[in-house]
């Protein structure tokens, strides 16, 4: 194969020798390179991806007896002493996509706040009434009588 010589506007320096940097040494080509590997040309597409294949759950509504039994134990509540113990379940929604989780909490009871609609633990843990799932209490009046 048969080069022809370049021929152009920067004829006069394109064969030029470059002296380099006299405070630097020359770079190696494995530096070089290096320089340039973490470019990720597409930021945030694997924290994309990840958060796409999350999943949430949908929230249900709870049924007929299951409402008659979160009613009955707010009921309940309202008269037994602070720190009754309750097991409950319930919904937490998703900052980011439809739907949620449902999550369950065994706890000592501090306050039911009917006007803000809390059910506050010793905690400090605040749940919102209307997203009760489910609600066991192991409060039974017999028990302090």
């Amino acid at each position: 194969m048969n080069k022809q010589p370049y021929s152009g506007e920067y004829n006069d320096i394109i064969r030029h020798h470059h002296e380099g940097s006299l405070r630097h040494k020359r770079m190696s080509r494995y530096d070089r390179a290096a320089q340039f590997a973490s470019f990720a040309a597409l930021i945030g597409y694997s924290d994309g991806i990840a958060e796409a294949d999350r999943l949430t759950e949908r929230r249900r509504d709870p049924d007929e007896e299951t409402s008659r039994k979160i009613n009955t134990g707010l009921q309940r509540l309202l008269s037994a002493p602070a720190g009754t113990i309750i097991q409950i379940r319930y919904f937490v929604p998703d900052p980011y996509k439809d739907g949620g989780r449902y999550l369950e909490k065994t706890g000592s009871v501090k306050q039911l706040d009917l006007c803000h609609r809390w059910l506050v633990f010793s905690d400090d843990t605040r749940i919102p009434i209307d997203d009760l799932a489910d609600l066991e209490d192991g409060y039974r009046e017999t028990d302090f009588s």
